[in-house]
């Protein structure tokens, strides 16, 4: 009877130890049962117009690429969080990352964690209209993708990320896109 009470009061130490264990991982944001569920956060920090890159668009000029990041706010603790790269549709002729729906996610995903980039890519496509001007179009979309990717590979300390998660996600068109793109994210370094 000794033996087992001992026994039992060794367990109900251990749960104990092991509760307290939880908890404090739960303050210190490192417990993911609700984090990137449900909101954490009631506001998020964001940064505006941050430049990613430099190509040459359509027209021949150089053009700076730009991005909008969003992100939980500086009492979060966590140092390296999900980034959800968001591309916006337009079919590769109008809008941009500053869009209502990149301005929605960004604060939705921002509030449970994630940190979120919206970019911008170089729009155009040539007058012609042929299939091979899209996928022109979509193509210089993908190196601009991926010049966002190795962005933030480059600096995932700077933002707070976790650079082996890196999701891309898009609307209209660039769901396509993202399509041909995904194999080149798992199999090569963009």
């Amino acid at each position: 009877m000794k033996k087992f009470v001992q026994s039992f009061c060794f367990i109900l130490f251990l749960i104990a130890h092991f509760q307290v264990f939880a908890q404090k991982q739960n303050t210190e944001g490192t417990n993911l049962g609700k984090r990137y569920k449900n909101e954490l956060f009631t506001n998020i920090d964001s940064l505006i117009d941050i430049p990613y890159g430099e190509s040459i668009n359509l027209k021949g000029e150089n053009e700076k690429l730009l991005l909008n990041l969003f992100m939980p706010p500086q009492v979060d603790t966590v140092k390296k969080r999900p980034l959800v790269i968001f591309i916006h549709g337009g079919g590769f002729r109008n809008n941009n990352k500053s869009s209502s729906i990149s301005n929605k996610l960004g604060i939705r995903l921002g509030k449970k964690g994630f940190v979120v980039a919206s970019i911008d890519y170089r729009l155009g496509i040539a007058a012609t209209n042929t299939n091979k001007d899209y996928h022109e179009a979509m193509y210089r979309a993908q190196q601009d993708a991926r010049a966002a990717v190795r962005f933030f590979r480059k600096n995932a300390s700077q933002y707070g990320i976790d650079e082996t998660q890196i999701f891309l996600a898009g609307s209209s068109g660039m769901k396509d896109m993202l399509q041909k793109y995904k194999g080149y994210l798992i199999y090569g370094d963009p």
